[in-house]
């Protein structure tokens, strides 16, 4: 007996059409769950950005802050200031830029022959007045290093400092001159500019004692 040979099925076309569209929906949110991916590892990747330009602005002038005033020796004191105007022979001295503008900030100790600048460069001009000043320039923080400047960071909106004077308890954006000897603590504010939204800065903030006033 012969057998009847078998039906040949196939994809209509309407199971075809839907076939393709259902890829096309998995190919659409696949494309959408990748972008979501990389536009979150940017934002993360711009906050650490973000954080580390923070943080190191602090630490390196927290550094220096520390090094206002001090003297490996006996000699005649420049913890003083007799400057009050210009802050010439002051340990630590700031200029207020106001609402619209940053601020600076000048420090001077005496190396003892193995200490650095602000800058890294060794102070090796033993029993000499070291001078470092930080200010902002556009959005690069910069620091002179006893007559050499150099630029430091990146990506820095704003500088603002505050000084404590002894006997006082809130820090000043700007001291009486005659308060400048008296200065014994700095508040830094660092605002790091925010690439992927202007509007959202990060702002980082600490406090330093000034130990060679404080011992």
């Amino acid at each position: 007996m012969k057998r009847r040979p078998r039906a040949q099925h196939g994809l209509t076309l309407v199971e075809l059409m839907l076939a393709l569209a259902v890829g096309l929906l998995l190919i659409a949110a696949s494309v959408q769950v990748f972008s979501s991916m990389s536009q979150n590892a940017r934002a993360q990747e711009n906050l650490a950005r973000m954080q580390e330009t923070g943080r190191l602005a602090l630490e390196l002038i927290s550094r220096e802050i520390r090094l206002a005033g001090y003297e490996s020796k006996p000699f005649p004191r420049i913890l003083g200031c007799t400057d009050t105007a210009n802050g010439s022979d002051c340990a630590i001295f700031g200029t207020d830029g106001g609402a619209d503008q940053s601020d600076g900030l000048t420090i001077r100790f005496r190396s003892d022959g193995h200490m650095r600048g602000c800058t890294g460069r060794e102070a090796n001009e033993k029993d000499t007045v070291w001078v470092d000043s930080f200010r902002l320039d556009a959005s690069t923080l910069r620091c002179n290093d006893n007559g050499q400047t150099q630029p430091l960071l990146d990506g820095i909106r704003r500088l603002d400092f505050g000084y404590l004077v002894e006997g006082t308890a809130n820090y000043v954006d700007e001291p009486a001159a005659s308060d400048w000897p008296r200065v014994i603590g700095v508040r830094i504010t660092v605002e790091v500019a925010n690439a992927r939204d202007t509007n959202r800065p990060l702002t980082f903030t600490t406090t330093v004692g000034l130990r060679n006033r404080l011992r």
